[in-house]
């Protein structure tokens, strides 16, 4: 008990030292909020040697009028050299990762440019994508092979920046990277250029013209050869090393067929302007917007490895449905706070389980999403708190999509499920948004009160559980441990024949044949605890 004790009391402590620099990170102070990002323009050394970069970012932005002070986010372990606005220099302070700038009044909004100049060494990451930060390898060839992955630790980690899902750069990035490397350096968007400088190093520019979150910006270095395709109107690039270039022909055959599965599901790819890219990246995967990072070693499943351990996980390359998946669900569809973020991650999770219905049927979409179920861990509620750079569980991803199919049988009509999910991508394409408006979307969808559902899975670490009782000629059946007003569908097996119930917290009742033996789940299940009696 002593030791309970002193636990709780060092996570407390713990609390309270992180929640100055969690809130500084995750929250939207009139600081963040008095300024609109319309562009960043970023010319950036990258020095392989020292792992350190040194440059600048020139943040375009609206600035709303009477505004005295705008944080910029730069780690605090790289250092701050200057702040220019209007040729002259700005004062600042900066509290643990936020710089906190002093700018001149205006009576009216008003377009600012402003220039931060740093440079240091950035987190180097031990275990990306988990732990975030730049990596850096060796190709087998002995070249260098370099890449970054910041999701959760934030682009500030690199770079200056609003470092907040909230705001993206209304007309994109310029991207301009020199490094003295003689290999290619890739980047989001389509190349501009690339040139050699008087000192010998090179430096190639990239440019995004879509919105696009900062944690996504990111480059690869390494020794690359590149593959072009158009695709139906659509410019698709593959940077694969040199290694691996024999294997093209048939990762490109599984990319347009993911592809075209995608593009029928959830509307034509969002960022077609900047074009698609897959760039093989020293770590397992990230979905760098337009630029997604694959590093799956061209197998199937989840790095050799079937996460359902159904048998199903293996009839897909895992890394490159999921980071592709990411471009509707994360990068087009992004949430105001991370504390939303199993929109992103229960989505494209499933989405896997839409490649595998369309590539290679029903039953095994269902039993790739039956296996999953067993990775949910009801460890805490999925949502997080709101305003600290809190996500929630890790069960946003395999509860997330259980939840989405969960609706779908209440839907109970495939073609208008599926009709939904596709009038949500376009609804939402290219916004901020939160939780509760996609809630509210599916409540509107299916013409139901879903709130209490959705806040049950997404804000408890309950299952609904489902008590069926076969008393002669009667299935009856209830809720047992949820709110009086959770009211879903949820279809099971009755002795093998499909039966759709309407469960309520009231016990209800449905015929059923004399001397029925069993009830089962379904394939391709509720997400509920089913309790016969």
């Amino acid at each position: 008990m002593r030791l309970l004790i002193f636990a709780l009391l060092a996570s407390v402590l713990s609390s309270f030292s992180q929640t100055k620099k969690d809130s500084l990170k995750g929250g939207l102070r009139p600081e963040r909020i008095n300024y609109d990002v319309l562009h960043y323009d970023l010319n950036i050394h990258l020095d392989v040697p020292s792992k350190s970069v040194s440059g600048f970012n020139t943040i375009r932005a609206k600035v709303q009028a009477q505004t005295r002070e705008i944080q910029i986010d730069l780690a605090e372990n790289l250092v701050l050299d200057s702040i220019i606005l209007n040729k002259q220099k700005c004062t600042y302070k900066r509290i643990e990762g936020a710089v906190f700038v002093a700018i001149p009044i205006s009576t009216v909004v008003e377009e600012r440019e402003i220039e931060v100049y740093y440079h240091g060494n950035p987190i180097v990451a031990r275990n990306a994508p988990w732990d975030g930060g730049l990596v850096f390898r060796k190709s087998k060839s002995g070249d260098p092979f370099v890449g970054v992955a910041v999701q959760g630790l934030g682009a500030s980690a690199w770079f200056p920046c609003k470092d907040s899902q909230s705001d993206e750069p209304d007309f994109g990035v310029d991207f301009q990277m020199s490094t003295s490397e003689n290999l290619p350096l890739v980047s989001n968007g389509r190349l501009i250029s690339n040139s050699q400088l008087k000192n010998g190093h090179t430096i190639w520019h990239w440019r995004v013209t879509e919105p696009i979150n900062a944690y996504n910006i990111t480059f690869y270095l390494g020794k690359f050869q590149r593959f072009q395709e158009v695709h139906k109107g659509l410019d698709l690039d593959f940077w694969m090393l040199e290694e691996n270039a024999s294997k093209f022909p048939q990762f490109k055959d599984e990319t347009i067929k993911m592809l075209d599965c995608f593009n029928a599901a959830f509307g034509e790819y969002p960022f077609s302007k900047d074009g698609f890219k897959l760039v093989e990246a020293p770590y397992l995967g990230m979905e760098h917007q337009s630029a997604v990072a694959y590093g799956n070693r061209y197998s199937k499943g989840y790095a050799g490895n079937d996460l359902s351990r159904s048998g199903a996980g293996m009839l897909f390359d895992f890394i490159l449905v999921h980071e592709a998946g990411h471009e509707w669900f994360g990068n087009s569809i992004t949430t105001k706070d991370i504390a939303d973020m199993w929109v992103h991650e229960g989505f494209t999770t499933y989405s896997e389980i839409v490649y595998l219905e369309c590539a290679e049927g029903k039953d095994a979409a269902y039993q790739y999403l039956d296996g999953i179920k067993d990775l949910i861990g009801n460890d805490i509620p999925i949502i997080g708190r709101y305003g600290i750079n809190e996500e929630g569980s890790g069960d946003m991803y395999f509860k997330g999509a259980n939840i989405i199919q969960t609706i779908r049988n209440h839907m109970n009509d495939d073609a208008k499920f599926k009709e939904a999910l596709k009038k949500m991508c376009l609804t939402y394409q290219k916004q901020i948004v939160t939780s509760a408006e996609i809630e509210d979307f599916w409540s509107r969808e299916t013409a139901s009160n879903l709130k209490p559902v959705f806040d049950f899975y997404l804000r408890t670490t309950e299952i609904p559980k489902l008590e069926v009782k076969i008393e002669k000629s009667k299935l009856k059946y209830r809720w047992l441990n949820v709110p009086a007003d959770f009211v879903l569908r949820v279809p099971v097996l009755v002795d093998n024949v499909l039966v759709l119930l309407e469960v309520e917290t009231k016990e209800k009742s449905v015929s059923i044949p004399k001397n029925t033996k069993s009830v089962q789940h379904v394939k391709g299940a509720s997400l509920v605890k089913l309790i016969v009696r």
